[in-house]
């Protein structure tokens, strides 16, 4: 339930959802670690970031017990986008490397996300042409994969980032964003 209230945009009600959750779970790490997950996300989305970043520490180290390598690093990843948020690029950055090379390997999809997460923070950090090169290869992997709300989502970054100094460009990418938006 607390999955679908975060689907759903209602953050306070999925992290409550999901504090019961966890609360109920007990030290069952394997089926809390999903939990403490999603409700960082929810902490993250509502810009409540420092229960975010706690809820990420702790899901990283029920996946580490559980032996589970890809969702830690999916943990550890979201904990370098909390430091992106945060307005701390180096952390970021550093962060997302360290998860990088395990979701890279799990899969091209979880790499493409990772490197979408990555180009905002090179972008943010002044590294506009090498945040548009990636955002290009990672809207490439979405639409391969007819992930079409991803794609979508990456379109408009690129379109954000090339607005100032490739209007015309990023009016195009922008109307391709909205296509694919309106057929999700």
């Amino acid at each position: 339930l607390g999955l679908l209230a975060l689907e759903r945009g209602e953050l306070d009600r999925a992290v409550e959802l999901l504090g019961r959750g966890i609360a109920g779970i007990g030290d069952e790490a394997e089926h809390r670690a999903p939990m403490l997950l999603n409700r960082s996300v929810a902490h993250l989305q509502a810009g409540r970031l420092a229960a975010g970043r706690a809820d990420l520490e702790l899901a990283a180290r029920d996946y580490a017990a559980t032996g589970n390598e890809v969702e830690k690093a999916m943990a550890v990843h979201n904990t370098g986008y909390a430091a992106l948020l945060e307005g701390d690029l180096v952390r970021a950055l550093d962060t997302m490397a360290e998860a990088h090379a395990v979701l890279a390997a799990a899969s091209a999809v979880n790499a493409a996300i990772c490197d979408l997460d990555r180009a905002q923070v090179l972008r943010d950090a002044g590294l506009v042409t090498e945040a548009e090169r990636s955002l290009e290869r990672v809207a490439h992997v979405f639409g391969a994969h007819r992930m079409r709300q991803a794609r979508g989502e990456t379109e408009y970054h690129l379109a954000r980032s090339l607005l100032s100094h490739e209007p015309a460009r990023a009016a195009t990418v922008a109307a391709a964003a909205c296509r694919r938006f309106r057929a999700v």
